[in-house]
């Protein structure tokens, strides 16, 4: 018996089965199939060639609005109205009081206050330096861009509709 354990038996048995294959390929024979290559030990020289897909482009349908996206729009739509209905006329970020930071749609005291501690320890340049103020993101800035000013008086007045007699 050999002092070789079964781990090195099937090792050498596998370099074995590899070197004759390669002695074989070498000389133009084409090994047997499936030859040596159950265990994955030793792979085929060549594999086949993949037969390439001819690229058809399909032609895009164009996507009817769900209604999820009609009531988006309309919400949108119905927003801007009751933003520029009531309102009139600009607010000086700089000089504005409280009050009349609070006349801003969907600003109220707290955003009022962060406004004014924001100021006091730096001037706005723009009205995008308003993006810095916590609670002040893209949407909410656009939607504000309209009334806001960072030089001039504040105008800002909230329109009386007429009384219907």
């Amino acid at each position: 018996m050999s002092n070789r354990t079964r781990g090195e038996k099937l090792r050498r048995g596998v370099i074995v089965v590899c070197v004759g294959l390669l002695g074989l390929l070498l000389a133009g024979v084409s090994p047997p199939v499936g030859a040596a290559t159950g265990r994955g030990h030793c792979k085929p020289a060549s594999k086949p060639a993949k037969k390439k897909k001819a690229n058809k482009k399909k032609a895009r349908k164009t996507k009817k609005p769900t209604r999820r996206a009609k009531k988006k729009s309309a919400n949108r739509k119905r927003n801007r109205a009751r933003q520029i209905k009531g309102l009139s006329g600009k607010v000086n970020l700089n000089t504005a009081t409280s009050l009349e930071l609070q006349l801003l749609p969907g600003v109220g005291p707290r955003r009022a206050r962060r406004i004014i501690g924001w100021r006091s320890r730096r001037t706005f340049k723009h009205i995008w330096d308003l993006r810095r103020v916590r609670g002040f993101g893209r949407k909410t800035l656009r939607r504000l861009s309209a009334y806001l000013a960072t030089k001039g008086k504040t105008t800002l007045r909230k329109e009386v509709p007429p009384q219907a007699r």
